[in-house]
């Protein structure tokens, strides 16, 4: 905690790996000793391995063409490493998917429930949805190193077909479509005197505990929580939450009555504070414990999963699918397996669970030392067992 280093030596005993991946040829000395150091700052990292002070950095997608050649990249699909000596790895699909998580039944620090609850109510999930083009910021952004996202499964999943592009989301880009939401939700607040609501354990929220006005008289803010270190998503929310607070102050004529804001935090507080409830919104992702589409259906639709346990959905028609689609994987039906699960895609899509973005494909910025690299796609790890060293002719 106090120097942000974690160091990690080679377990003498390792077993070897999966088949067909190679320990170091004879002769060769394997990697004994791992420093991982955390250095927030993008050039002193850059700076530590042009040096050799580093063998391996991390590098946001805004950064890219810091280190490959922009040409060759947008052209050619290839990464042409920029730096002597460094080697750049990629790009390689895996299965991973990113999102933004819409947090409802929020409470404060203190545990008790809290009357504003913004992403109780469709319309301000939907708005969220269309007040940014997903496709640019692929583009523009994420530098093309992702596929948009229409449901939460990734190219190759396991069983095949488990992806499946046609199904799409509700929402596209579409400001007018998001000032028309806001402008309804500004008019006709949310109220659990006026709507029935319901805790996630399924009772029912009685009337005066949830109020979602916003005016001048009673300000609100929604915050979107992101990694201090996560570049890419800063400027994702950056830019939509623009977008958003511009909408708020046309609908309500005030800049104050509903305010949009990002909050930097530590990348895994993000998770802390949405485990614990206490946040609107974060950026989430997912790769696979292993390559299955039930490893995706529980975390992410099941109401007792990580993902909606932490966002606070218990979606009844989500779980009967869902213990559906377990009792077709235990016969091996994998035909019925693949239709509940477009089922849960669309289900999930259309309430606006989550706010897909992207499935994405990575790159490891590595010092040309370095031989014997694997990675796993599953787990996105580099293999050190595999690595040592070796200059470079």
């Amino acid at each position: 905690p106090t120097t942000y280093k974690v160091v990690l030596k080679a377990f003498e005993d390792y077993w070897g790996g999966p088949n067909g991946m190679n320990l170091p040829p004879p002769g060769k000395q394997r990697i004994q000793t791992i420093e991982f150091h955390f250095q927030p700052s993008f050039t002193t990292r850059l700076l530590d391995l042009k040096q050799g002070k580093a063998t391996g950095i991390e590098v946001s997608a805004t950064d890219l063409f810091s280190i490959i050649d922009k040409d060759a990249w947008i052209n050619q699909g290839v990464m042409k490493s920029l730096i002597p000596g460094v080697t750049v790895h990629g790009p390689i699909p895996v299965l991973e998917t990113f999102w933004i998580c819409l947090i409802t039944n929020v409470t404060r620090p203190d545990g008790s429930f809290r009357d504003w609850q913004p992403f109780a109510d469709w319309r301000i999930r939907m708005a969220v949805a269309c007040s940014f083009n997903r496709t640019d910021a692929n583009i523009y952004l994420n530098n093309r190193l992702g596929i948009v996202a229409n449901t939460i499964i990734p190219p190759g999943t396991f069983p095949e077909g488990s992806y499946n592009p046609n199904i799409k989301p509700p929402y596209s880009f579409n400001l007018t479509k998001a000032k028309e939401l806001l402008a309804d939700a500004y008019r006709n607040p949310l109220k659990s005197a006026t709507h029935e609501m319901h805790f996630y354990n399924g009772t029912k929220i009685p009337p005066g505990v949830v109020d979602n006005t916003f005016s001048d008289e009673k300000p609100r803010v929604i915050e979107f929580y992101v990694g201090s270190a996560a570049t890419l998503y800063i400027r994702l929310f950056t830019e939509m939450t623009e977008n958003l607070n511009s909408i708020a102050k046309e609908v309500t004529g005030s800049s104050n009555a509903l305010v949009f804001r990002v909050v930097l935090v530590p990348w895994g507080q993000q998770y802390t504070l949405a485990a614990k409830h206490q946040v609107d919104a974060i950026i989430g992702g997912w790769y696979c414990d292993y390559n299955h589409i039930m490893n995706w259906l529980m975390p992410m639709y099941y109401s007792r999963g990580i993902y909606p346990s932490w966002d606070q959905f218990n979606i009844t028609v989500l779980d009967n699918l869902y213990n559906q689609a377990v009792k077709a994987d235990e016969e091996g039906n994998f035909t019925k397996l693949l239709q509940i699960a477009n089922e849960m895609h669309r289900v999930s899509n259309n309430l606006v669970m989550y706010i897909l973005l992207w499935h994405t494909s990575r790159y490891y910025v590595r010092s040309s030392w370095l031989k014997g690299w694997y990675v796993n796609p599953v787990i996105l790890n580099d293999i050190f067992s595999s690595m040592y060293y070796e200059k470079p002719f």
